[in-house]
C-alpha cells in the first residue's frame, strides 16, 4: 500500500512539474510579448514627439467619404434637377455611358412611362441626347422669355416669395448685374422702396 501511495506521489509530482512548466513557459511568452509592447510603445512616443517639416503650400482641401444621393425626377423643376445631377456626376467623375443608368433609376411618376417609350425607340444614345429630349418635354418652353417675364415681375405678397420667384429667372437670364438690381427694386412694392432699402 505504501509503494501504491508513493507511486501516486510521483505521478502527482510530475503533473505538478509538468503545470509548472507550462506556466514558465507561459510567463516566458507574456514577458517577450510584454517587451514588444514596451518598444512598440517606446517607437510611438518618439514619433509623436517628432514634429513634421513645416510645409511651404498650402494642402488641398480633401473631402472624405462624403456621400452624396443623387436626386429624383418627377417631371418638376428640370433647371434645378439636371443642375444637381450634373454636379452629382461631376463630383463621382462619372462617365457619360454610365449617367443614362443611373439617371434613369431615379425617375419617378410620369417621367417612367415617357422615358421607357422613348428608350425603346433608342432616343437617348448620350447623356447628352437624354438631357436635351427630357428638357424638351419637361423643361420651360422655349417660347417663355426669362428676361422679358423678370423685368414685368412685380412683389404681389412677401418680399422673400418675391426675391424667390425673382432669383430664379436672373438665373436663367444672361445680363449685367446693374440691370437685374434694377429689374428686382423696379418690382418691389411701392412702399417698401419709399422706406429707402
Amino acid at each position: 500500500m505504501a509503494e501504491n501511495t508513493r507511486m501516486k506521489e510521483i505521478a502527482r509530482l510530475k503533473d505538478l512539474s509538468a503545470e509548472v512548466s507550462r506556466l514558465v513557459e507561459s510567463m516566458e511568452r507574456r514577458k517577450r510579448e510584454f517587451q514588444k509592447f514596451q518598444t512598440l510603445e517606446s517607437t510611438m512616443g518618439s514619433l509623436l514627439q517628432t514634429k513634421p517639416p513645416p510645409s511651404t503650400k498650402p494642402q488641398p482641401f480633401q473631402v472624405c467619404n462624403v456621400k452624396l444621393d443623387f436626386p429624383h425626377f418627377d417631371g418638376i423643376e428640370f433647371l434645378q434637377w439636371i443642375f444637381k445631377a450634373e454636379y452629382f456626376f461631376n463630383y463621382y467623375h462619372t462617365p457619360d455611358d454610365q449617367r443614362l443608368i443611373i439617371a434613369s433609376i431615379h425617375l419617378e411618376k410620369e417621367v417612367i412611362p415617357w422615358f421607357q417609350m422613348q428608350n425603346r425607340a433608342n432616343a437617348f444614345p448620350t447623356w447628352v441626347a437624354f438631357t436635351r429630349a427630357l428638357e424638351t418635354e419637361f423643361g420651360p418652353s422655349p417660347y417663355e422669355c426669362p428676361k422679358a417675364t423678370l423685368c414685368k415681375l412685380t412683389q404681389t405678397s412677401f418680399v422673400h416669395d418675391y426675391y424667390t420667384q425673382f432669383t430664379s429667372l436672373a438665373n436663367r437670364v444672361q445680363g449685367i448685374i446693374e440691370a437685374l438690381l434694377d429689374c428686382f427694386v423696379g418690382g418691389l412694392k411701392p412702399y417698401i422702396i419709399s422706406q429707402g432699402i
